[in-house]
């Protein structure tokens, strides 16, 4: 039976993915790289959901433009939705304190935080392709509202992924 922890050489893929996501990440080792790489990891997740926020603005015109007002409340449910996790990632360093001031932080610990961050751009990856699933289905009114009730479940898939990681943060001192 093969073990869960994950090895060397998927640390390096990890850790080589996490540097394409995420621009100025320079890893969890290091206690002075710490705060600068998670904030790098933060700021790309954030922004990556800032981009988001377009199509959903594009459909919005559509669906007024096409005097359907009724279906701009799910639209501005999924925006609603999208501001909040912003906001939730972009002051999750306030629960991080004790893993940036800890001296060591084990490997495998490290590969673990890099697992989770990797999995919260795999979420957003499924946000986007839900959100531009909604956008090209504003013409199809009962498809979109479909899309609207998928984009909401990736968001919670989303949410449950940010509390994993900042339990696993504030578990490191």
């Amino acid at each position: 039976m093969g073990s869960s922890l994950p090895t060397s050489t998927d640390n390096a893929r990890g850790f080589d993915e996490m540097l394409a996501r995420a621009p100025g990440f320079k890893g969890y080792g290091q206690r002075k790289a710490r705060r600068a790489s998670d904030a790098a990891q933060r700021d790309a997740l954030a922004s990556r959901l800032v981009a988001l926020k377009e199509p959903l603005d594009r459909m919005a015109a559509q669906l007024m433009h096409c005097h359907r007002i009724d279906c701009l409340a799910q639209v501005d449910g999924v925006r609603k939705l999208i501001e909040n996790e912003i906001g939730r990632i972009r002051f999750a360093a306030c629960d991080c304190a004790l893993f940036y001031k800890a001296e060591t932080v084990p490997p495998e610990s490290i590969a673990l935080i890099v697992e989770y961050d990797l999995n919260l751009h795999r979420c957003i990856d499924n946000l986007a392709q839900a959100v531009n699933g909604v956008t090209d289905q504003a013409h199809d009114l009962p498809k979109a509202s479909w899309e609207c009730k998928r984009i909401a479940a990736s968001f919670r898939a989303l949410d449950r992924a940010l509390t994993q990681r900042q339990d696993l943060l504030q578990g490191i001192s």
